[in-house]
Formats: structure tokens, sequence, C-alpha cells
């Protein structure tokens, strides 16, 4: 290897430095744990296909709680 290249602050040497192409976080960062108040939302922001007086009809289910 050449010794001429200077290592130090900023100059890590060239065997451990980042190699092209590679991720330096290859896991990435960890996803967050919803709260239950986001999963109930969740929950009930989804819509269903339900049969009222004998008719299909879509929604949400927050909004057939309270039908």
């Amino acid at each position: 290897m050449n010794e001429d290249l200077p290592v130090g602050y900023k100059n890590p040497p060239k065997a451990s430095r980042f190699k092209p192409g590679v991720s330096g976080n290859t896991r990435g960062r960890p996803k967050k744990n919803k709260s239950l108040a986001a999963e109930l939302n969740d929950a009930l922001c989804e819509t269903v296909r339900v049969q009222i007086d004998g008719r299909q009809v879509e929604a949400t289910k927050s909004s057939l709680i309270f039908q």
C-alpha cells in the first residue's frame, strides 16, 4: 500500500472505508411500533361490503358501528 496517503481526522485508512455500492446501514432504520390508538383508527377506517335492506353497500367499520 502507499504510505504517502494521510491517515487521521476525516481521512480513514483505505481498507476501512465504505465500499462503493454497499450501504453502511444494511438493516436500515427499525420500524416504529404503532400505538393502540393508531391501530384502532386504522382498523375502523377500513371499508367493508355489507348487505343493508337487501342491497350491498360499501362503508367504513366506524360508520357501521354508529348506524
